[in-house]
């Protein structure tokens, strides 16, 4: 195989594995909510979804809590009670904006001298209005209600859509949503349990088409010429 081969081989697998991920969220909408529902309850494990919550680039640790913090941003998972129904744990993640949780309406802020900022409110009182940053968990803004013109509540959720995105495919979706029923039934003591070490989500997990592929296979079969 020459380097132009095998650069064209690896190219192809790129630009699929890129295909596979713009469609899975169109793939899962097109599913009624009950099956996915029923397969998450027959197909998912609940071990391998902690893992997937935890990955860094799904950031869903960095707005939600599990009973041990705080966090402004997003529901405390294991608070969530029975209203949160299996229906409803599907559609969060498939469909964010569907329903916003109150108190976490996210709001844009517009100051008289042009400035714009995003947050979810904290405090509105004693003429100062506090919003926490979207953008920096945990930072405060402030600001004098003389100094703001104009407060726009947002219709979309924080959680940007198309996230499922993010996943490795419809195995890792069913996974993560086992994972949040187990969480909200079993509370924070379920959620200890779940709880992966960090070397487990340390490093982005392979995508599907990439764990069968036969990598030894192609670099074998580079010769001289290939290097060169």
């Amino acid at each position: 195989m020459t380097r132009r081969v095998f650069c064209s081989v690896i190219a192809v697998l790129l630009s699929a594995n890129i295909a596979v991920g713009q469609n899975l969220e169109a793939q899962l909408l097109e599913t009624p909510i009950e099956q996915l529902v029923q397969e998450a309850k027959e197909r998912g494990d609940a071990q391998r979804g902690g893992i997937a919550f935890f990955q860094v680039y799904l950031s869903c640790s960095k707005c939600h809590s599990l009973g041990d913090k705080e966090n402004p941003l997003g529901p405390d998972l294991t608070q969530l009670g029975p209203k949160a129904s299996n229906q409803h744990l599907v559609e969060s993640v498939l469909k964010p904006s569907k329903e916003i949780k109150k108190g976490f309406e996210a709001v844009t802020v517009f100051t008289v001298d042009g400035k714009q900022f995003t947050g979810l409110i904290q405090s509105q009182k004693d003429g100062e209005l506090v919003l926490n940053d979207v953008s920096r968990p945990g930072v405060e803004l402030r600001f004098a209600e003389n100094d703001v013109d104009e407060v726009v509540v947002s219709k979309a959720s924080i959680m940007p859509k198309g996230q499922v995105n993010q996943l490795t495919g419809k195995q890792q979706f069913l996974d993560l949503v086992k994972y949040l029923m187990e969480v909200r039934d079993g509370g924070k003591e379920r959620a200890a349990e779940l709880q992966p070490p960090p070397s487990l989500y340390a490093a982005r997990p392979l995508p599907e088409y990439e764990k069968n592929l036969d990598h030894l296979g192609l670099l074998t079969s580079l010769n001289q010429e290939s290097y060169k």
